[in-house]
């Protein structure tokens, strides 16, 4: 017996109403997604990244992770490189260098090392960059914070979000400039053994929100680049981001991405050993000299349209970086 024709009609109306229902859950509307990106790093997973349409790449050595860039004069990279990497493995684990320069590093790190305390990771990433900031201050106008909350704000969103850090690079406060974070730091803060987890929570997000700052600072730019140097345990890696502008202004204006976001990860180094040791510096130095140079570091570039007032940047920088009252009020 034939079906009636408007049994015929329902049938298809109910088919085309189930394919749509599955289109709209596989293609998230706008809202959906910046909600999803607004997430915690903590609760961010494989769906985020997906959003985010990361692509990565893994392993990359260290001579090939900054294209283009020299490492600083050899003198005073060495003058860097000795002394971290002087102590041996099974020096390091013990207790005979008390009279190094980066004797509170290795304390820090043997304790990581022993004890498997994650919690005392941050005091290694302060205690490691404000001997090399304090080597490196004539070459680059950088400063290091030390856990950081970094704020951010997307038109049309009422709540002004952030994420805390272990800490942050930015290029020292020039008169006419803003300052944003160009270099984050990240502790795994447990064991984690799983790629996909320590992108998605401890990389992606800080990438997406230094990119999302400089766009709101100043759009002229045809790409934006983003660094994380992740701390797991006694490794670390570095980790470079790089956004189209269309990426961004997709992101910041209509809450939707139609390009990939490409992220390099560089191999992983072991800080209890020496070569490890001295690959890390060589890199995280590169990286230093790399984001000083860049045009994302000037905010407000010569014959364009400043972002921002100077004023709410002052009030940003004390807030970031808990400047002083009086230092605050002075620099306003």
């Amino acid at each position: 017996m034939a079906a009636e024709p408007s049994d015929t009609l329902q049938d298809e109306d109910s088919t085309r109403s189930a394919a749509s229902n599955t289109l709209q859950r596989e293609i998230p509307s706008p809202n959906r997604m910046i909600m999803l990106l607004l997430q915690p790093p903590c609760k961010w997973t494989s769906e985020q990244l997906e959003l985010a349409r990361v692509n990565a790449e893994h392993c990359i050595p260290s001579t090939e992770f900054l294209e283009g860039s020299d490492d600083l004069p050899d003198d005073l990279f060495e003058s860097l490189a000795i002394p971290f990497c002087e102590v041996k493995r099974a020096t390091l684990l013990g207790h005979n260098y008390y009279r190094t320069t980066f004797r509170a590093v290795f304390f820090s790190l043997r304790d990581i090392a022993q004890t498997s305390d994650y919690d005392i990771s941050p005091f290694f990433l302060g205690y490691l960059m404000d001997k090399v900031i304090e080597v490196c201050r004539s070459s680059l106008r950088l400063v290091f914070a030390s856990k950081p909350k970094i704020p951010f704000k997307l038109p049309l969103l009422s709540r002004r979000p952030g994420i805390k850090c272990a800490g942050s690079i930015t290029q020292r406060r020039i008169k006419g400039y803003c300052s944003t974070p160009l270099v984050l730091f990240s502790v795994v803060k447990k064991p984690c053994y799983k790629r996909d987890t320590t992108i998605a929570r401890y990389e992606v997000p800080q990438c997406l929100i230094q990119a999302v700052r400089a766009y709101s600072r100043n759009p002229y730019l045809n790409a934006y680049t983003a660094f994380v140097v992740v701390l797991n345990g006694t490794r670390a890696h570095v980790s470079r981001a790089t956004f189209s502008r269309a990426y961004i202004h997709g992101l910041y204006e209509a809450y939707s991405v139609n390009e990939e976001m490409q992220l390099s990860r560089s191999e992983s180094f072991e800080l209890l050993d020496q070569d490890g040791r001295r690959e890390f510096m060589r890199l995280l130095i590169g990286v230093l000299r790399y984001v000083a140079r860049s045009r994302q570091s000037m905010v407000a570039p010569p014959g364009e349209k400043e972002v921002c007032k100077r004023t709410e940047a002052v009030r940003e920088e004390r807030a970031m970086f808990e400047v002083p009252k009086r230092l605050a009020e002075k620099a306003l």
